[in-house]
């Protein structure tokens, strides 16, 4: 129990250094990850309202408003996830940028002689071999938590579309 602790401290950590480099990042990953997996769901959801529709012969106006609704519906959900693939790509870039200031920020502070100094390149090498080596924290966090996220949220959006069913 107390290395789940320790996991989940690491994490908090990695998501605090993540939020201090590029704020709102982890936000727009979680809802990047939302609208991803909330798409098929809403048209699985909207046609079998359009099939309970034509199997019960009701009012062909309120079908057809619920084709409109489904098509828009659809259309909008992709418009906002490709919105917010972009946001992702870009922050993930400034975020890759500041990681490296970051990372060098000592190296840029040095006198010259210190710069050019074998040891340092050895010894900056050596951080990033590390670093490479442990899976990457922080680069691990943001490649992970999006596929994590969106495979929580599927399993939820089934979960309950299925209960739904069988429900009503």
């Amino acid at each position: 129990m107390s290395k789940l602790l320790k996991d989940i401290e690491c994490v908090a950590r990695t998501m605090s250094i993540v939020q201090s480099l590029a704020p709102h990042f982890i936000a727009l990953l979680l809802l990047q990850a939302l609208f991803t997996a909330l798409s098929p769901f809403v048209m699985i959801y909207m046609s079998g309202k359009i099939i309970d529709e034509i199997s019960s012969k009701s009012d062909i106006n309120y079908l057809l408003m619920l084709v409109a609704v489904s098509v828009t519906a659809g259309f909008i959900i992709h418009l906002v996830t490709k919105l917010f693939d972009r946001a992702v790509n870009i922050k993930r870039t400034l975020f890759n940028y500041e990681y490296e200031m970051n990372m060098g920020e000592k190296v840029l502070s040095m006198d010259y002689e210190s710069v050019e100094d074998h040891d340092t390149h050895m010894k900056l090498a050596q951080i990033r071999d590390i670093a490479e080596a442990v899976g990457f924290g922080v680069g691990m966090l943001i490649f992970a938590l999006p596929s994590l996220v969106r495979d929580c949220f599927t399993m939820v959006f089934s979960v309950s579309l299925a209960f739904r069913m069988f429900t009503f």
